[in-house]
C-alpha cells in the first residue's frame, strides 16, 4: 500500500467511526439540543412541583448533579475573571478544584468555560467518541488488522456499552486515552533511537499521562494506567520485534513523569482534598459495590436489555449500591462483534501471537472483574488503593479487547473469502455492527432544550435573592449541587470526598442511621439543635409546618414552604465566649447537643489570656465583601474575642488582621476563627492554596523540559 492509499484509507476510517457517532447522537447534533439527563431533577424539589421536568433515564443523575453545575458555575467564575478554586455554596465551603470530578483542567471542558453554551456537550461528546474509536482504528492497525477490521473494532470501541451508559461523566475521558496511550506503546518500540521519533514519544506519553491526571475520574485513570503498564510489560519481553526494550521503557517513563508534572496542578490539590476525607479510608474497608452472581452481569453481552431496558421504566436487573444498568452493560459490543471476538481469540492463541494472546488475557481478566467472579474479584479487592476503586468498569478493558478480538476474527474470516468479495462482505460486517450498536445505544442518553437548563423556580430565586445558607428537611432538596449555578448555599453537597470534620458537623442534624457516613447519603434533616444557627442556616426548605421560631417567608407554587430564622448569627460574628475541648468525641456531643450555646464557641487550642465570658458579644461584626476566594469581615471589638466565620476550615485559607496576617483557628470543630484585640479593625481571609501554586510550578517546569525535547534538542542527521 502506497502512502498516498494509506493515508485515504486512514481518513475513510475516521469518517466512518465519525458517521457511527453521529447516528448515535443525530438528534443532539443535527437538532440544537443540549445532550444532558436534565430532566433527572424532576425528581427532586423544587424542580418536582414547580416544572414540569420528568426524568427519561433516571439512572442517569451524576450529570445534572456534578459535571453539569460545576462546568456552569465555573463559567460563570471564568466569566467574572476568577479560577474556579472555592465553592462557598456547598458543603460550609468546598475545594472544587480539588474534588477532580470537575475536571475543570480537561481540555473538552475548556470551549463551555469560554463560551458556556450547552449544545458543546454534544460537540465534545461527538469529538471524544470518534477519537477514541480512531485511536483504536489505529492501534489495531499497528496490531496487523486490516482497513475494514479495525475499522469495525474502532466502531465498537467508540460505541460500547461503557462509552454509552457514562457518555458525559468523566469516565470517557478516560477511556478516550486508553487506545491512545496503547498506541504511545507501540509508537516507542517503533523509535529506534532518541531522535525526533523517540522525543515524539516522549511527548505522546506525556500528553496522555497528563490526560489521566485531570479527566475527573480517578479510578478509571488508575484502571487505563494499569492495562497500559501491564502491555508495556507484554511488549518489553514479547512480541513482534521491535520490541519496547530498555530505551523505550525508559521514555515512556520520562513520559509518564512529565505528564503527572504537568497535571500537578490538578494532581496536589486533589491528593491533598483526599487527605482531609473519610473517602480515604471508607472505600478501603467497605464494599464499594453491592455483590451480584456473574451470569447476571454476562448475559448482558449476548442482549443488553435482558434485564429490562431503563428508557421504557421496565428495567429490573440487580441493583444496590452502585450497582445498575450502567455498570452491568459495560462490555458490551454488540452480538456480531462478540462472534468475532471468539474466532480471534482461537486464531490468537494458536497463531501465538503475544500481543493478541494479551486482548484475550485482557478480556478474560476484564470479564472476572467485571462480573465478580472469585477468586479474581476477591483478591483484587484485597489490593492496596485497587480494592477501593469499582472494579465492575474494569468492563471498559472488556470491552476494549471483545473489539479488539472482533476486529481478528473478523479479518479471519475475510481471510478464507476469494480476493474480489472481500471488501464487500467486510463493509457489509462493518455496517452491521455499527447499526446493531447505534440502535442499542441511540436515546439512552437524553437531550433537552438549552434554555431550560438551570432555569431558576420560584423558591430558587426566592432563596437567591435572600442569601443565606438553606438545609431542606428532605436531604435531597435542590439536588445538591445542582443548587450551585442558582445561587443558592447549601449545607451539603453530592460528592465522593467531603471534607471529614464537616460531616461529622452536618451529620449532627439528622437521627438517620447511615451505613456510609456522607452528608450526601443523608435522607433527611430533622435535628433543630442550636447548631443550626452556628452553620449559618438561615433557611428551612419543607412541605410540613415547621414550629417556632421558624416562621415562613415564602411557598411556591407547588406548596414547598421556605422558613426563616428570625434571629440568625450571620456567616461572621464575634464569639461572647469560647470553651475548649481536646476530645473530638466528647467537642461533637457537646456541639450537636439541645443545649449547645452557638454564641459560645468551641476550640481545640490554648484560649489567649483576657477572653472571656461576656453576656453578650463584645463588639459586631460585619460581613462587607463575600466572593467566592475572599471574604472582608469589619470588625468594632471591645474587648478580646473571637471572630467566628461559619464556613469549612481548610488549608490555603489565611487571614490577615488590618494588613498583619494572622493563624486562622479551627472552630467548633470544622469552621474558621480568628482571635481579635479591641479596637476597629478589618479582618480579610483569603484562598490561596499552596498545592494549586506548587501544581503550576511543577507543570511550568514540565512544559519547558518538553518544549525542549521537541525543540531545542538537535535533529539526528543524516549520513552523508
Amino acid at each position: 500500500m502506497t502512502p498516498s492509499s494509506s493515508r485515504a484509507t486512514s481518513i475513510l476510517a475516521w469518517v466512518a467511526i465519525a458517521i457511527a457517532v453521529s447516528a448515535l447522537l443525530w438528534e443532539a447534533l443535527a437538532g440544537g439540543r443540549a445532550l444532558a439527563p436534565y430532566d433527572a431533577l424532576g425528581a427532586f424539589e423544587p424542580w418536582a412541583s414547580e416544572t414540569d421536568l420528568e426524568p427519561t433515564n433516571p439512572l442517569l443523575l451524576d450529570q445534572p448533579l456534578v459535571t453539569m453545575p460545576w462546568s456552569a458555575w465555573s463559567a460563570q467564575r471564568v466569566a467574572a475573571g476568577e479560577l474556579p478554586l472555592w465553592n462557598p455554596h456547598n458543603y460550609l465551603g468546598q475545594p472544587i478544584h480539588a474534588a477532580l470530578t470537575g475536571a475543570f483542567m480537561w481540555p473538552g471542558h475548556w470551549p463551555f468555560m469560554v463560551w458556556p453554551d450547552w449544545r458543546w456537550l454534544a460537540l465534545i461528546a461527538a469529538l471524544e467518541l470518534t477519537l477514541a474509536g480512531g485511536f483504536f482504528q489505529r492501534f489495531l492497525r499497528r496490531l496487523g488488522a486490516s482497513p475494514l477490521a479495525s475499522t469495525a473494532g474502532g466502531i465498537g470501541y467508540a460505541l460500547c456499552g461503557f462509552q454509552v451508559a457514562w457518555l458525559g461523566h468523566p469516565h470517557t475521558n478516560a477511556a478516550l486515552l486508553l487506545p491512545l496511550a496503547l498506541l504511545s506503546v507501540e509508537r516507542l518500540c517503533a523509535a529506534r533511537d532518541a531522535g525526533r521519533g523517540g522525543r515524539r514519544g516522549i511527548a505522546l506519553v506525556a500528553l496522555w499521562t497528563f490526560g489521566l491526571g485531570v479527566c475527573g475520574h480517578a479510578q478509571t485513570a488508575l484502571h487505563v494506567g494499569l492495562v497500559v503498564g501491564a502491555y508495556a510489560l507484554v511488549r518489553l519481553w514479547s512480541g513482534p520485534a521491535p520490541r519496547l526494550g530498555r530505551d523505550g521503557l525508559l521514555r515512556l517513563v520520562a513520559g509518564g513523569v512529565l505528564g503527572l508534572l504537568l497535571a500537578a496542578p490538578q494532581i496536589l490539590p486533589f491528593l491533598e482534598y483526599v487527605g482531609t476525607s473519610r473517602a480515604r479510608t471508607a472505600f478501603a474497608t467497605t464494599d464499594v459495590v453491592t455483590e451480584v452472581a456473574p451470569w447476571k452481569v454476562a448475559v448482558m453481552l449476548v442482549d443488553p436489555h435482558f434485564w429490562g431496558d431503563p428508557l421504557a421504566g421496565t428495567y429490573r436487573g440487580p441493583g444496590g449500591d452502585n450497582l445498575n444498568y450502567s455498570e452491568l452493560v459495560g462490555g458490551f459490543v454488540g452480538r456480531v462483534l462478540l462472534v468475532l471476538a471468539a474466532i480471534g481469540a482461537v486464531v490468537a492463541i494458536r497463531r501465538r501471537d503475544a500481543r493478541r494472546i494479551a486482548l484475550v488475557v485482557a478480556a478474560v481478566l476484564g470479564a472476572c472483574l467485571a462480573w465478580q467472579v472469585p477468586p479474581f474479584y476477591d483478591v483484587a479487592r484485597e489490593l492496596p488503593l485497587l480494592g477501593s476503586t469499582k472494579l465492575m468498569r474494569f468492563s471498559l478493558v472488556l470491552a476494549a479487547a471483545l473489539a479488539g478480538l472482533g476486529a481478528f476474527g473478523l479479518d479471519r474470516l475475510l481471510q478464507q473469502l476469494p480476493r474480489r468479495p472481500r471488501a464487500l462482505v467486510g463493509g457489509s460486517a462493518l455496517l452491521v455492527v455499527a447499526v446493531e450498536l447505534v440502535a442499542s445505544g441511540r436515546g439512552f442518553n437524553p437531550t433537552i432544550e438549552p434554555e431550560r437548563i438551570f432555569a431558576p423556580t420560584p423558591t430558587s430565586e426566592f432563596l437567591a435573592q435572600r442569601g443565606g445558607r438553606t438545609v431542606g428537611t428532605v436531604g435531597m432538596t435542590f439536588a445538591p449541587n445542582a443548587n450551585l449555578p442558582l445561587g443558592v448555599s447549601l449545607v451539603g453537597g453530592y460528592d465522593s470526598l467531603e471534607v471529614d470534620r464537616v460531616t461529622d458537623l452536618v451529620r449532627l442534624l439528622s437521627s438517620a442511621e447511615l451505613e456510609h457516613e456522607f452528608i450526601s447519603t443523608i435522607p433527611y434533616f430533622d435535628r433543630a439543635v442550636p447548631l443550626v444557627r452556628a452553620l449559618a442556616i438561615e433557611h428551612v426548605v419543607a412541605r410540613e409546618v415547621l414550629p417556632a421560631p421558624w416562621s415562613q417567608v415564602f411557598e411556591g407554587p407547588g406548596g414547598l414552604r421556605v422558613y426563616s430564622d428570625p434571629a440568625p448569627l450571620g456567616r461572621a460574628y464575634l464569639a461572647r465566649g469560647v470553651e475548649r475541648i481536646d476530645d473530638a468525641d466528647e467537642r461533637l456531643a457537646r456541639l450537636g447537643a439541645a443545649d449547645f450555646d452557638p454564641t459560645v464557641a468551641v476550640v481545640e487550642s490554648p484560649v489567649p489570656a483576657g477572653v472571656l465570658l461576656h453576656e453578650r458579644a463584645p463588639g459586631r461584626a460585619d460581613l462587607v465583601r463575600a466572593e467566592t476566594d475572599r471574604l472582608e469581615i469589619a470588625c468594632e471589638v471591645t474587648a478580646p474575642a473571637l471572630l467566628v466565620v461559619a464556613d469549612a476550615w481548610y488549608p490555603g485559607w489565611e487571614a490577615t488582621v488590618d494588613g498583619r496576617d494572622v493563624s486562622i483557628e479551627r472552630v467548633d470543630h470544622a469552621l474558621r476563627g480568628v482571635w481579635l484585640e479591641p479596637g476597629d479593625q478589618r479582618v480579610e481571609m483569603t484562598y490561596r492554596p499552596g498545592s494549586f501554586r506548587t501544581g503550576l510550578w511543577l507543570a511550568a517546569g514540565a512544559a519547558l523540559v518538553l518544549a525542549a525535547l521537541l525543540l531545542l534538542l538537535p535533529r539526528p542527521t543524516s549520513a552523508a
